[in-house]
């Protein structure tokens, strides 16, 4: 079934059965992508192995949105919930971060219309880049640990049907959390507007901390989606939008990183990227700041009463 409550479900065991969903799909796919082996990478395709990971950690930040909109209902429960999922999905998390590079650097040749950085200057940093992610994903296979993540992640979700929520579970369970999402979002939001035009190096991990916020509340809209699926649906892609523009800004700010700090290029070659880059994260940031206010210039306490309302409506609940 999809990534959201049915109407007329009831709304303890949806969210079990959302959860426990995502889970066996994470399992499934570490599996599947643990039958490839490492000295199989192509560099001019997607690594089956990355694919399954890359799907295994989305599946966990899933699981992990669904305890979250339920984090008041779970009380003391939420924190060991939330750790489990998101320390299965780090174990594999340096290799997944390097493929990300890979497609980061070809992101970044497709949009240089200015030609800031030559297609042979990419190409090289392509090539340094796959590389580097053959190094660390056989590193990861040396030490175990897709299969430790596998574990982790199967115990984790044998757990789901013991998460402690109320049997009469209703949907004022939920805004407390809705409303505590969007308020550290919208307060982010608030922050960072005066950055567009400094270093973006400057406020990196403030612009990233703001996409985590972001995409917490497309989770929970998308969960919230069959209340109204016209209008939650265009939200939901709205804050899509907003997450990958957020987010390939967060991928350049790490290419640039590794580029400085590992220096496969010449200083000027270096330079010369990085240059690049900033000029992207710059265009990036100015299209999530055209975004953003159809999501936040609403205060928090009304919008969350607005979801929870089409929730109790659309849906059936209570």
């Amino acid at each position: 079934m999809p990534f959201v409550i049915q109407p007329e479900e009831d709304l303890a065991s949806a969210l079990r059965r959302i959860a426990g969903e995502q889970a066996a799909r994470g399992l499934d796919s570490l599996s599947a992508g643990m039958a490839h082996p490492a000295d199989a990478v192509d560099d001019q395709q997607e690594d089956p192995w990355d694919e399954g990971v890359h799907d295994a950690r989305k599946r966990c930040k899933k699981v992990r949105a669904v305890a979250r909109l339920c984090r008041d209902a779970l009380g003391e429960g939420y924190s060991p919930i939330n750790a489990a999922f998101r320390d299965a999905a780090r174990l594999v998390g340096d290799a997944r971060d390097a493929w990300a590079l890979v497609e980061t650097v070809d992101l970044l040749a497709a949009r240089d219309d200015d030609d800031l950085c030559p297609e042979e200057v990419a190409s090289e940093v392509r090539g340094a880049m796959v590389e580097r992610y053959r190094r660390v994903r056989t590193a990861s296979a040396d030490a175990d640990l897709p299969a430790e993540a596998h574990r982790a992640l199967r115990d984790a979700a044998d757990g789901i049907e013991d998460w402690p929520l109320p049997d009469a579970m209703a949907v004022a369970h939920l805004e407390p959390s809705i409303a505590r999402v969007h308020r550290r979002g919208r307060t982010r939001w608030q922050e960072l507007r005066d950055t567009l035009d400094d270093d973006p190096d400057a406020t990196t991990e403030e612009w990233h901390d703001w996409r985590k916020r972001v995409k917490y509340l497309r989770y929970h809209v998308s969960l919230l989606e069959e209340a109204w699926p016209e209008v939650m649906s265009a939200t939901e892609s709205l804050l899509h939008d907003l997450t990958d523009a957020l987010g390939e800004d967060h991928d350049l700010a790490v290419l640039a990183e590794v580029l400085r700090a590992e220096q496969p290029l010449d200083a000027a070659r270096t330079e010369q990227v990085v240059g690049a880059i900033n000029a992207q994260r710059h265009v990036l940031r100015h299209d999530a700041m055209l975004l953003a206010p159809l999501v936040y210039a609403e205060p928090t306490e009304p919008f969350a009463a607005r979801l929870v309302g089409w929730a109790g409506h659309g849906l059936g609940l209570a």
